[in-house]
């Protein structure tokens, strides 16, 4: 990740407990698995919610930095003019980017269509944000050190929680896959049980067809001896 930040040390899980077994009927399996999708989706929009106020808030909180930052003249006058043209640009850009990002607007989580929408917006904000800090790491880190720092941490507790979010989107998006792949299974086996029950029925008729053909040779032997 751009402008020094790091990533997030792994939490610490306590010791697995034993799940419940319950034993399903393949006929109970779908309702099951509608239930897991719709619990798991409950707690997905909840969460996302949460994350959601929480980076608004943040947002804000960046904005209010910059703005702290845009009104600050960082002592140019007292340095050398082409210096003070580099401070200034990069000073303007860092600004600029922070304002336009930070002024997203975040629709309300209401499904699993929001939250991917969310997450794509709250990504695509760090990413900018993260890389004109990066390009402009130098004049930020030297001449705006305190910003530097603020922006640092808040940006920091920022990419934690969209990184919790993406986790959120993927476990969910597993969970679909596999429930996917469970309905999949039962679609394949009812048709299976249909083609045995057909194929059963086929083989009686073979079975019936092989004694009539049986009594018509029969007959048929018969009528030529005589």
């Amino acid at each position: 990740m751009v402008f020094g930040w790091g990533k997030k040390k792994p939490q610490q899980h306590e010791a697995d407990t034993i799940p419940e077994i319950k034993q399903i009927t393949l006929i109970g399996v779908p309702d099951v698995v509608k239930e897991i999708r719709s619990l798991r989706l409950k707690t997905v929009l909840a969460e996302v919610k949460t994350f959601r106020n929480k980076i608004n808030s943040n947002c804000k909180i960046i904005l209010n930095i910059a703005t702290e930052l845009e009104g600050d003249n960082l002592k140019v006058d007292d340095m050398d003019p082409h210096l003070t043209k580099m401070v200034k640009r990069g000073k303007n850009e860092v600004i600029n980017v922070i304002k336009k990002e930070t002024a997203v607007v975040f629709q309300e989580i209401n499904s699993i269509e929001d939250v991917s929408s969310f997450n794509i917006k709250s990504t695509r904000l760090l990413k900018k944000i993260g890389d004109v800090l990066g390009r402009q790491s130098r004049v930020i880190h030297i001449f705006a050190k305190k910003y530097a720092t603020k922006l640092k941490n808040d940006l920091k507790v920022i990419t934690e929680e969209n990184e919790e979010i993406n986790t959120l989107v993927n476990n969910y998006s597993e969970l679909e896959n596999k429930a996917e792949q469970v309905f999949e299974n039962l679609n394949k086996y009812d048709q299976s049980q249909k083609s045995i029950t057909t194929l059963g029925e086929r083989q009686k008729q073979a079975e019936k067809t092989i004694l009539d053909l049986g009594s018509v040779l029969k007959t048929d032997i018969q009528n030529i001896k005589n």
